[in-house]
C-alpha cells in the first residue's frame, strides 16, 4: 500500500513536472506540432495575388535577352542560356536550381560548306537556290552563327534527277499521283508544308522510292496578304523565308531508346531509331525557288485544290518542259554526338513533398527563335519569379512545384524525353500533372488549348479567372480569357474547344510514356494552317513578337498568369481536381467514333467489340461510383485525402502498356491518346487499334488482323483496370 502510493505521488510529480515544462516550451518559442495544416484546403486569394504580380516588362526584358542570339542544341548558346536560365531562377527565390546533361545525337549543316541545290538547263546554265536566308530588319538576323537552310538528320548525298509535285505529301496524295501515272520512284519530290509533319512527308517519299525531298511554305498559307506585304512589315513570310525542323520520328536520342543519355550510357548506333533515320537527303527552300521549280516542270495539271498562290501551273512533273533539264541536290548535312541542357529549379511543398506539378518550356531554337521557344521561356521566368516571391514572403504550395527548361526540344523532344527516362521510377509515383507551353503566343485571336480530360476542369476554371488581354473584347463584355475563348472556339458541349495531346512537344514524354496527365497552352491564330507564317525561320525576332503580334506584352502576360493559376489550382487544392466523369465521358464518344468507323470492318472478319463496349460501360459506372466517395470523404482525415489522391493520379497510369501501343514502344504507351502513325503532330483516340485495323484492311493479311484482336484484348484490360482503381480498398 505505501509502495503505491509513493509512485501514485511521483506520478502526479511527474505530470505536474511536465505540465510545466510543456509551458515553459510554449512561452519560449520552442515547436509545438499542430496538423491542421494537413488538411487545409488552399488560399484562394493566392490567385490575385498571382494575377497582380505579373509583369510584363520584366517578360519583355527576358525575351529580348533570349532572343538576341541563335540557340541551337547543343551549341556555346545552348549551355550559355542555360547558365543564365539558372541565375534567373537562383535569382527569384527558388529554392533548388540544377543543370541536368545529356549527351544526345544532334544534326548541323555544314556553314563552311552549305548544303545545294540547282537547277541546270539544257545549255548548262544553272540557277542556284538560296542557302541562307537574307537579312531583312532586325540586327541580329545577321548574327555570324545563324545556321544555313538545313534539316535536321537528314541523309547525306548528291541526287540528281527530275522532280514530282506531291501537294503536302500525305499517303493521299501519294496515291492521287500513282492513280494518275505519276511514278516518283527515282524523282525529287517537292511538297508543301502546313498539314502534317515534315518527317511524315519524307518517309512517304522514302516508302515510294523517292531520291530526295524538298520541301516548302506556299504563300497561299503563309503570305495570304501578298507577296509585298510580308515581314518585318507584318507577319507574314517572304519569299525567302525557310521553314528549318527535324525529321525525326521517333522522341529522344536515337542513340540511347528507352533509357537516359547520361554519360554512363551504351549508346547504340544500330538501334531501331538509328535505323529508322532518313535515308534520302531533303532540304527546306523558300517559295521564290518553289515558284522558279513549279515554272520548270512539265506533267499533267494538278488538281484545282493542290494549286497555290505561285505564278505557275502547278504541273504534277515527273519530267520538265525543256528535256534535259535536272536538279541537284547536295546535301551535306551531318549527324554529331553532342551535349545540352535541362535546367529544373523547385520550389518544394509545404505538405506533400513528394508530389510534383510540373511547368515546362523548351529553351532550343532553330535560330533566334522569339516565338517558338523563347515566348514560353520568358513566361516561365516570370511565373517562376512570382511563385518564387510568394515562397519568401511565406506561402508554399501544398504540393511541390517545378519549373523545367528543357534542351534540344526541336530535334525530337530530347531534353524532356531523356529525364523523364532518368528519373521514370520517381515521377511515375510522385507526379501530380505537367503543364507545357511551348510558344506562349502564336497570334492574339483566341487561348488554343490541349489537354487529357481530366484537366479540363481545371484550365476551364482558371480561364474563368484570368482578364482579357484584348481591350476590344472587354469593350465587347468578354471580360475574361474564358469569354473569348468561349466565342472564338466554341464547341458541341457549348464549351471553348480543347484539343487533344498528339507529339511535338515536351508534354509528350509524361503523358504518352509513363502516364502523367498534361495540359499544353498559349495564344494562337485565327486560320489554321499547320503553323503560323513564319515558324521555324530566322524571322522569330523581338521586333516580330514585340511590335507585331503583342506590343506591350499583354497577350504573353496573360498567358503567364494563366499558367501559374493553372499550376496552383493542381498544386493546392486540398483534393486534387482530376475530372474522371469527364474522363469517361470523353472515352464514351472515342468509343463510339471508332464503332461506327470500323464496325462493318470489324464484323467483316468477325471480331466482336462487345467486350471493348462492356469495358467502357464498366468505366462510366466506376466514375459515377467514384464521386461518391470523394463526396463522402473526411476531409479532416489527412489518410483518406491521400488515399483518394492516390487513385485520381493512378487512373492516367493505368492506360500504359508497357510493351508500346502498336509496338510503338519507343514512340507512345498511352493506349488511349497517341499521335497518328501518318502525322505525329495529330492526336487520335485509340490510335493503335485504329492503326492497327487501317494496316490490316490495306493488307488484307490474317496476321494483322490477329494483332488487330491482341490490341483489343489489351484495351479492354486496361479499361477494366483503370475502372477497378477508382472504387478499390
Amino acid at each position: 500500500m505505501q509502495k503505491w502510493m509513493i509512485f501514485g505521488g511521483g506520478g502526479f510529480l511527474a505530470l505536474l513536472l511536465g505540465a510545466i515544462i510543456g509551458g515553459l516550451i510554449g512561452h519560449f518559442g520552442f515547436p509545438v506540432y499542430e496538423y491542421g495544416h494537413l488538411t487545409r484546403d488552399a488560399d484562394l486569394g493566392i490567385t490575385q495575388r498571382i494575377i497582380n504580380e505579373v509583369d510584363g516588362d520584366n517578360i519583355a526584358s527576358y525575351l529580348k535577352h533570349l532572343s538576341a542570339v541563335p540557340h541551337v542544341a547543343g551549341t556555346k548558346y545552348d549551355y550559355e542560356q542555360a547558365l543564365w536560365v539558372k541565375d534567373q531562377l537562383v535569382s527569384s527565390g527558388i529554392d533548388d536550381v540544377e543543370i541536368i546533361k545529356h549527351k544526345v545525337l544532334l544534326s548541323y549543316p555544314p556553314n563552311d560548306n552549305p548544303n545545294q541545290v540547282q537547277i541546270t538547263d539544257p545549255a548548262g546554265l544553272t540557277y542556284n537556290f538560296s542557302a541562307q536566308q537574307p537579312v531583312l530588319f532586325s540586327p541580329e538576323e545577321g548574327h555570324p552563327d545563324i545556321n544555313s537552310n538545313f534539316l535536321a538528320y537528314s541523309a547525306q548525298g548528291q541526287v540528281s534527277g527530275d522532280v514530282v509535285y506531291a501537294y503536302h505529301g500525305r499517303p493521299d496524295d501519294f496515291k492521287h499521283l500513282e492513280d494518275n501515272g505519276v511514278n516518283v520512284t527515282g524523282k525529287i519530290v517537292l511538297a508543301r508544308y502546313g498539314k502534317i509533319f515534315r518527317g511524315n512527308i519524307v518517309l512517304e517519299a522514302e516508302k515510294r522510292g523517292a531520291s530526295g525531298v524538298l520541301l516548302f511554305s506556299d504563300p497561299k498559307d503563309f503570305s495570304p496578304r501578298g507577296r509585298n506585304q510580308v515581314y518585318p512589315n507584318t507577319v507574314d513570310l517572304p519569299e525567302d523565308g525557310v521553314q528549318s525542323g527535324t525529321l525525326l520520328l521517333s522522341d529522344g536520342d536515337p542513340l540511347t531508346p528507352h533509357y537516359p543519355s547520361i554519360d554512363s550510357a551504351y549508346f547504340d548506333d544500330d538501334s531501331k531509331m538509328m535505323r529508322e533515320l532518313p535515308r534520302i537527303p531533303a532540304q527546306p527552300i523558300g517559295y521564290k525557288d518553289a515558284e522558279y521549280l513549279l515554272q520548270k516542270l512539265g506533267g499533267k495539271e494538278s488538281p484545282q485544290e493542290w494549286k497555290g498562290d505561285l505564278t505557275t501551273d502547278y504541273k504534277l512533273g515527273g519530267t520538265f518542259v525543256e528535256a534535259g533539264t535536272k536538279l541537284t541536290m547536295d546535301i551535306r548535312t551531318t549527324r554529331e554526338v553532342k551535349d545540352t541542357y535541362t535546367v529544373i529549379g523547385t520550389i518544394p511543398g509545404s505538405v506533400e513533398k513528394d508530389r510534383y506539378v510540373l511547368l515546362g518550356n523548351h529553351r532550343d531554337s532553330w535560330s533566334l527563335g522569339s516565338i517558338d521557344p523563347s515566348s514560353g521561356t520568358a513566361c516561365l521566368l516570370e511565373i517562376a519569379r512570382v511563385f518564387g516571391k510568394l515562397a519568401q514572403e511565406g506561402w508554399r504550395p501544398r504540393r511541390t512545384l517545378k519549373f523545367c527548361s528543357w534542351g534540344a526540344e526541336e530535334y525530337g523532344l530530347i531534353g524532356s524525353t531523356e529525364w523523364v527516362e532518368q528519373n521514370r521510377k520517381i515521377l511515375e509515383k510522385q507526379a501530380v500533372a505537367y503543364i507545357n507551353v511551348d510558344i506562349a503566343v502564336e497570334g492574339n485571336y483566341t487561348l488554343y488549348a490541349k489537354s487529357v480530360p481530366m484537366l479540363y476542369k481545371t484550365v476551364i476554371e482558371a480561364t474563368k479567372k484570368i482578364p482579357n488581354p484584348n481591350p476590344n473584347e472587354v469593350t465587347e463584355g468578354r471580360t475574361t480569357i474564358y469569354d473569348t475563348w468561349l466565342k472564338n472556339s466554341p464547341s458541341d458541349g457549348g464549351r471553348p474547344k480543347i484539343y487533344g495531346l498528339g507529339s511535338g512537344s515536351d508534354f509528350k514524354a509524361f503523358i504518352h510514356n509513363i502516364g502523367v496527365p498534361a495540359l499544353d497552352l498559349r495564344y494562337t491564330y485565327e486560320e489554321n494552317i499547320g503553323s503560323y507564317p513564319l515558324y521555324h525561320t530566322l524571322y522569330e525576332t523581338y521586333h516580330l513578337l514585340s511590335y507585331l503580334y503583342d506590343e506591350g506584352m499583354a497577350f504573353m502576360k496573360s498567358i503567364t498568369q494563366l499558367w501559374g493559376e493553372a499550376a496552383r489550382i493542381l498544386a493546392d487544392s486540398l483534393i486534387i481536381p482530376f475530372d474522371v466523369r469527364e474522363y469517361a465521358s470523353y472515352i464514351n464518344k472515342t468509343f463510339s467514333e471508332v464503332e461506327s468507323s470500323y464496325k462493318n470492318d470489324l464484323q467483316a472478319q468477325d471480331i466482336s467489340l462487345d467486350n471493348f463496349r462492356n469495358a467502357v460501360a464498366h468505366f462510366d459506372q466506376q466514375a459515377t461510383r467514384f464521386l461518391d466517395i470523394e463526396k463522402s470523404v473526411d476531409l479532416q482525415d489527412p489518410l483518406a485525402i491521400r488515399s483518394l489522391n492516390d487513385k485520381l493520379m493512378l487512373v492516367e497510369r493505368m492506360f500504359i502498356d508497357p510493351l508500346g501501343v502498336s509496338d510503338r514502344a519507343d514512340i507512345v504507351n498511352h493506349i488511349l491518346f497517341a499521335p497518328s502513325i501518318k502525322d505525329t503532330y495529330a492526336s487520335v483516340g485509340f490510335a493503335g487499334l485504329t492503326d492497327l485495323i487501317e494496316a490490316a484492311k490495306e493488307s488484307g493479311a490474317a496476321e494483322d488482323w490477329e494483332n488487330v484482336k491482341k490490341h483489343l484484348s489489351v484495351i479492354v484490360f486496361m479499361m477494366q483496370e483503370a475502372g477497378n482503381i477508382l472504387t478499390s480498398i
